[in-house]
């Protein structure tokens, strides 16, 4: 998938807790499922984890550079980030639709 983003992240944590909201997301399985690179989930996974937005498990190996697998888990912080941003987008599509239908009237 190109294009992956924290914000998707974010989506698929919030789908996967309205589904089960006591289990753990693993990183390994997003990748294999969405066919994205492990890297890129964990990259995206610290940003957000920075930020507050989701609980982030880290399992390592001795001897292994990086971890083998990683359980993330949503947190309210994030659930209140997505519907904040979801009617800031509704507002934006409702105001550029109307931009638009102006914008023909006056053509």
């Amino acid at each position: 998938m190109r294009n992956f983003s924290a914000n998707r992240l974010l989506k698929v944590l919030h789908d996967f807790n309205v589904n089960k909201p006591a289990e753990r997301l693993s990183g390994r399985k997003l990748s294999k499922e969405r066919n994205i690179t492990f890297d890129e989930i964990y990259r995206q996974a610290h940003y957000i984890r920075d930020k507050g937005l989701i609980e982030l498990k880290e399992f390592n190996e001795i001897g292994r550079v990086g971890p083998v697998d990683i359980h993330m888990k949503i947190t309210a912080n994030g659930i209140d980030y997505l519907d904040a941003n979801r009617f800031i987008k509704r507002i934006c599509r409702g105001i550029w639709k109307l931009f638009e239908m102006v914008i023909k009237v006056f053509k």
